[in-house]
């Protein structure tokens, strides 16, 4: 019987021992591919200047480990333009849909599984839009299904962001309640302007989640000239397509460094915030509900030119509150503690169209006034917090057009509360 059970061990062993053998022969023959001219030592040092941490590798393990095996896995990403593949000639030469392709020639699967992705970034948008949007452009597209990974970006759009990183650790927290096992790396993009990592950074330490920071990667490649800001850059904040494939290039990196690592013990989800938690539990405003109640008035159109999401073609906020004509007000009363306003900017030199100025009042008191004509405005959406307290109580909102605009346009693109 000894015997038996050792020759079934020594079996195991050597089994397991083939299958760990052939999987480093796998990854060795696995590479990335140097690009901008650069030797594979000095671009393997860019891509590991992009780790600007690791975190809890629990997740990230349990991922690759899930998408080995063939299980159906969803994967999305959330962000801005960068995210949505602008600079490329075509957007699916963002680095998210590189990415994608890249996961599958990189891993091999053993089951036949799906592989769902969602790419729901919006280009010129914020992490407190991004926040508004998630439940409707993340789960909602997924089928209802919540990521098995998550890549976050906005780091490029959040200057002067109204949340003050407040909605960012909302959707991180959201990603890791709604899915204790889901990968959610913080990606902070590039601009020549900078980014604003410092300001994210300690949310995502908090939660020990993975950060890659491609300023990071290219600054001293930049400053040397082994990477000239012009092959690298579109225009202040687009990457070239081969920039895209770099940021992939660290992407993969940090996949590779994570296999190669023990698996960390799990970290839970802190019991409390890093920050106020007022805007966790958002939720979309689609109508009525118990909390919500609308009088629409004159702002009861559909504006069909909302911005359009890129993959699609089509509004990424097709329902929403037009006022065309008329001098009735908006009016919802709601029971929250906090308020995230939408609205269009339209280009101010539109023909087609004359955009106009709304006021806003909070329980009867002028709050502030906002302009739907913008220059250079390109049907996007600006975000504004109208209501920021500690607690719950309720509220009455008017918007209603300036004396003057009563024939002109105005769009509240979405809304989003907590309580």
């Amino acid at each position: 019987m000894k015997k038996a059970i050792y020759v079934i061990l020594s079996l195991t062993l050597l089994v397991t021992s083939c299958s760990k053998k052939a999987k480093n022969e796998e990854k060795k023959m696995r590479t990335i591919t140097p690009i901008f001219g650069m030797t594979e030592e000095n671009y393997q040092a860019v891509l590991d200047k992009s780790i600007l941490s690791l975190g809890n590798n629990y997740r990230l393990k349990k991922f690759i480990e899930k998408y080995e095996s063939g299980e159906d896995i969803y994967i999305a990403a959330i962000g801005g333009s960068v995210t949505e593949g602008a600079g490329p000639t075509n957007y699916t030469d963002g680095y998210f849909y590189q990415f994608i392709n890249r996961l599958r020639s990189e891993y091999k699967r053993k089951g036949s599984g799906k592989v769902v992705m969602n790419d729901a970034a919006l280009s010129g948008t914020s992490s407190a839009i991004g926040w508004v949007r998630y439940q409707s452009d993340v789960i909602d597209v997924l089928g209802g299904h919540v990521p098995d990974l998550l890549i976050i970006e906005f780091a490029v759009n959040d200057y002067m962001e109204p949340t003050k990183v407040r909605g960012f650790e909302a959707m991180i927290r959201r990603a890791l309640s709604d899915n204790p096992d889901c990968a959610v790396i913080v990606l902070y993009a590039a601009a020549t302007y900078g980014n604003t990592q410092n300001d994210m950074k300690p949310v995502a330490n908090f939660y020990k989640v993975p950060q890659i920071s491609i300023l990071d990667a290219i600054k001293q490649p930049m400053e040397s000239g082994q990477i000239k800001k012009e092959s690298f850059y579109t225009d202040i904040v687009h990457p070239y397509k081969e920039g895209h494939t770099l940021m992939v290039d660290c992407i993969i990196n940090l996949f590779r460094k994570v296999e190669d690592l023990e698996a960390d013990e799990n970290f839970p989800i802190p019991a409390s915030t890093k920050l106020k938690p007022d805007f966790v539990g958002l939720v979309r405003i689609t109508g009525d509900d118990e909390n919500v109640k609308i009088d629409a008035g004159d702002f009861n159109q559909t504006d069909e030119n909302c911005q359009t999401i890129k993959k699609t073609g089509k509004s990424n906020f097709p329902q929403n509150w037009c006022h065309k004509a008329g001098s009735k007000s908006f009016k919802m009363d709601i029971n929250c503690k906090n308020l995230i306003f939408l609205f269009k900017e339209g280009n101010a030199a539109a023909k087609d169209v004359v955009y106009g100025q709304a006021e806003v009042y909070i329980d009867g008191k002028l709050l502030d006034t906002y302009n739907a004509a913008k220059e250079g405005g390109w049907n996007n959406p600006a975000v504004k917090v109208i209501i920021d307290e500690a607690e719950a109580k309720d509220h009455t909102v008017e918007v209603k057009m300036i004396s003057g605009d009563e024939n002109k346009e105005f769009t509240i693109v979405a809304m989003g509360y907590s309580r």
